[in-house]
């Protein structure tokens, strides 16, 4: 790469969600690796993990729900400072796009994490590791599912493009063009 060629922002943004991603990736591979039940005991109760479960499922339904409104308003507030019939670049839309994108993910990720530690305490403290348990299987189901949303939050011109347009025709103002170059 030339020393004065500069880095793309959307491939730093790229970059940063891959980051966020393999967070919670590299926390779950720890937990199979080292979880063993080498610290379980035999008159263990796992209720509390039971509980912690559940309880991992409420905070992710939660803060995908925080998520979308809270993306929602700050792209509201984007899509209000484009001018009608003007041409903004990437450049001008990207940072405060990055911010609501972030947001977004950070409060999934929150919740993720809380779960995958339910599912460690759980591979630590069980004498038999069982897969139905409300403690393995919740915090599995929702990696999975936040697995899914990352790959289909991965930002891409053409996401962010259709983010605007699709934010200017459904207020009732005219539609503003967006430059993505």
């Amino acid at each position: 790469m030339n020393p004065n060629q500069q880095i793309s922002p959307l491939f730093t943004f790229r970059i940063i969600h891959s980051a966020l991603f393999l967070g919670p990736l590299m926390f779950l591979a720890v937990s199979f690796i080292t979880g063993s039940g080498s610290h379980a005991d035999a008159n263990s109760d796992q209720t509390h993990l039971e509980l912690y479960a559940y309880i991992a499922v409420g905070m992710f339904i939660l803060s995908t729900l925080i998520g979308m409104i809270v993306f929602k308003i700050h792209m509201k507030r984007i899509s209000s400072l484009l001018q009608p019939d003007t041409e903004f670049q990437l450049s001008f839309i990207l940072p405060k796009y990055i911010i609501a994108h972030l947001l977004r993910i950070a409060l999934l990720e929150m919740a993720v994490l809380f779960s995958l530690v339910t599912f460690f305490l759980y591979r630590n403290t069980a004498s038999q590791f069982k897969f139905d348990h409300p403690a393995a299987s919740a915090p599995l189901f929702i990696f999975g599912i936040f697995f899914l949303l990352m790959v289909y939050y991965f930002p891409t011109e053409a996401k962010i493009k259709s983010q605007f347009t699709k934010n200017e025709t459904s207020s009732s103002g005219p539609s503003s063009t967006v430059d993505m170059r």
